[in-house]
C-alpha cells in the first residue's frame, strides 16, 4: 500500500509547494475504518412550526439547540452565497454522527479515509466543531481533516487544519502537490487545545474554507475535478503513543437540490 509522506525542511509548516510521494513498501496494520453514514434526520428548520388549531394535539418539547444549530447554519449557507462562495442556499442539510479517530506517522495522514457513506458528491457545505490534540509536545502539523473528490483510483484532495494553517493537498496518481491560497492568509494560532470551528465549502473547481470565521479561497486543478466521496482523515503530528487525536462534533452536510 502506498502512503503519502510531506517531506521536511525544517518543518512541516516549511512547505511551500510541491509535496513528493513516497512508497513505504509494507504499510503498517491499520486500525479498522469506523463507517459514518449519512443519517436520514433531517435539520429543522425556522419553519417548521405548525399552525395552533382550536384542538392542538400534544407535541414534543422542541430541541432548542438543534433549531439554534440549524439557523446559524442557514446563516452561514446565506453569508456564503452573499459573498458568491456558493451559488444557491436552497438544499438539503443532514446531520452526521460525531467523529472520533487517531492516528501515529510523522508527517502522515491517514489515507485509509473514514468514509462519509458510498456517494459521490460534487458541490457541497461540510460544517464541524474540531478538537485535536497530539500524544507528546510537538511543533509538527497534526490535526483534523476532510478528504473530498476521492475518486476509484485514489486521486483525491484532502484539506487539514492544523493550529497555524491550513493545508489542501491534491493527490494524483504518485504524486502529492500542497495547493496555495488566492492570498496567501494565514490564521491566528490556535491556543491549545486545540479546537475551532471549520466550515468547507466546494462548488465547481473552488474551494472555501472558514475557520472561525476568518475565510480563506482556493481554485481546485483543472487536472483534477472535486467531484468524488468524501471522508475524514487525520494529519499526524508525532510518531509515540496514539499520534494525533481527532474529534468532530455538531457535523452538518448540506448539498444543493
Amino acid at each position: 500500500m502506498t502512503r503519502f509522506k510531506f517531506y521536511q525542511a525544517v518543518s512541516f509548516l516549511a512547505i511551500t509547494t510541491i509535496l513528493t510521494a513516497c512508497s513505504m513498501g509494507v504499510a503498517p496494520a491499520a486500525p479498522t475504518p469506523t463507517l459514518f453514514p449519512l443519517t436520514e434526520t433531517p435539520l429543522p428548520t425556522a419553519t417548521s412550526t405548525p399552525i395552533p388549531t382550536d384542538t392542538p394535539e400534544p407535541t414534543a418539547t422542541p430541541d432548542v439547540a438543534a433549531t439554534q444549530k440549524a439557523e446559524a447554519f442557514q446563516d452561514i449557507l446565506r453569508n456564503f452565497q452573499e459573498k458568491g462562495y456558493i451559488g444557491t442556499t436552497d438544499g438539503e442539510s443532514t446531520y452526521l454522527k460525531d467523529f472520533e479517530g487517531e492516528y501515529a506517522k510523522l508527517g502522515y495522514y491517514y489515507k485509509w479515509w473514514w468514509p462519509l457513506g458510498d456517494k459521490e458528491y460534487g458541490n457541497f457545505v461540510f460544517s464541524a466543531h474540531f478538537k485535536w490534540d497530539s500524544s507528546g509536545s510537538t511543533s509538527d502539523a497534526s490535526g483534523c481533516g476532510v478528504g473530498f473528490g476521492i475518486k476509484p483510483n485514489e486521486n483525491h484532495y484532502a484539506v487539514f487544519l492544523d493550529r497555524e494553517n491550513i493545508f489542501l493537498v491534491r493527490a494524483k496518481g504518485t504524486q502529492l502537490y500542497r495547493m496555495g491560497t488566492s492570498g496567501g492568509k494565514r490564521f491566528p494560532t490556535i491556543p491549545i487545545p486545540a479546537k475551532a470551528d471549520f466550515v468547507l465549502a466546494v462548488w465547481d473547481q473552488n474551494v472555501t474554507v472558514s475557520v472561525n470565521d476568518a475565510i480563506v479561497t482556493y481554485i481546485l486543478s483543472s487536472e483534477l475535478t472535486g467531484e468524488g466521496k468524501l471522508a475524514f482523515s487525520v494529519l499526524s503530528g508525532t510518531n509515540g503513543g496514539y499520534g494525533t487525536h481527532c474529534e468532530m462534533s455538531d457535523i452538518i452536510f448540506w448539498t444543493p437540490k
